[in-house]
């Protein structure tokens, strides 16, 4: 945890991970959306923003699916 690689952006009060149900409140994500100017933006939607880079780097088509935990089938 902190400010290393692996640090979470949104960490929960005792800076760990946040669950979903808690998630929306506990990271203030409508005053963070508000601060940058960003309206409709869903936070499922950075998997989907992170995997461009991913993608843009060269990572195949089996690493992007699964960094966004997607079977091998279907999706998650």
């Amino acid at each position: 945890m902190g400010t290393g690689p692996d640090a979470f952006v949104f960490p929960g009060k005792r800076r760990g991970f946040l669950r979903g149900n808690n998630f929306r409140r506990e990271a203030r994500w409508a005053d963070a959306l508000k601060e940058m100017g960003v309206k409709g933006l869903h936070f499922h939607d950075l998997r989907h923003t992170g995997n461009t880079p991913a993608a843009q780097s060269g990572a195949s088509l089996a690493d992007l699916k699964a960094r966004m935990g997607h079977t091998a089938t279907g999706p998650h």
